[in-house]
């Protein structure tokens, strides 16, 4: 599709939304637009399900309640897009700018953001269920209530990022940066915060029943919680305790030869 024929379907899109004659809803399903200029364009309730935008340029369009159901927009550019309520199940997003991108309650169930950039990016209430957030930028995102459910955030980046109420049951942090993030009332239910960094970290009342924090740094983090997840808090630090307690071989070995020297000399 050209520019121009691209143009076009914006105008008429338009009319669309605003009830006057001519007007006619974008139907760009499977459309190739890789690399299309959408800069600014309202495509609000536009069908662009699997829809080929790799490269596209949308920033600071307007796609709230849009279609992109399964829409490749890998290395795409979204940054201060609008994107309420859309629909990005099973969306490739991999490696796409999305600073800033406005994504509250947005459908994102399956998507794969890996690498991606969302710095101060809305994502508050959206569904991530399932999604691969491997290695994404999420510094100063806001996640609250967002529901995180199975998704893959492995090595992801959620330096000051928000979580509160968030539902992160069953998530992989492995390694994950939650460096003063605030994880208030979070479900993190059999997650894995396997040498996850939460630092600084806010817990107040998340839920870490079952969570496997082993080699997790947990620095000066809040731990104002459930009862359930402070026993699990307390046998860890215990587990700690224990086995720093436990001498390594060389260790035992100097203070056999210490003792033995000490039994001579009297």
């Amino acid at each position: 599709m050209t520019q121009e024929e691209l143009n076009e379907i914006l105008k008429k899109h338009k009319l669309w939304l605003r009830g006057e004659a001519g007007g006619e809803r974008a139907d760009l399903k499977d459309v190739n637009l890789r690399g299309a200029k959408l800069m600014n364009s309202d495509l609000t309730r536009a069908d662009l399900a699997y829809a080929d935008l790799m490269g596209a340029d949308m920033t600071a369009a307007n796609l709230t309640c849009a279609n992109l159901m399964g829409a490749d927009m890998t290395a795409a550019n979204l940054t201060n897009t609008r994107l309420i309520r859309a629909d990005m199940t099973v969306a490739n997003m991999t490696g796409a700018t999305m600073r800033v991108a406005d994504m509250r309650g947005a459908d994102m169930r399956g998507a794969c953001l890996r690498g991606a950039r969302l710095i101060s990016a809305d994502l508050r209430d959206a569904n991530l269920t399932d999604a691969r957030l491997i290695e994404t930028d999420l510094t100063d995102a806001c996640l609250g209530g967002a529901k995180l459910i199975d998704a893959d955030m492995s090595g992801a980046c959620l330096h000051f990022a928000r979580l509160i109420d968030a539902d992160l049951t069953r998530a992989c942090l492995h390694g994950a940066i939650l460096i003063d993030a605030d994880l208030m009332n979070a479900c993190l239910n059999c997650a894995r915060l396997i040498e996850a960094d939460l630092t600084n970290s806010c817990l107040t009342n998340a839920d870490l029943t079952g969570a496997d924090l082993r080699g997790a740094h947990l620095e000066r983090a809040i731990f104002t919680i459930c009862k359930k997840s402070k026993d699990l808090i307390l046998q860890l630090a215990e587990d700690i305790k224990e086995s720093r307690k436990k001498k390594s071989p060389s260790d035992t070995s100097a203070q056999a030869a210490s003792a033995k020297a000490d039994k001579k000399g009297q």
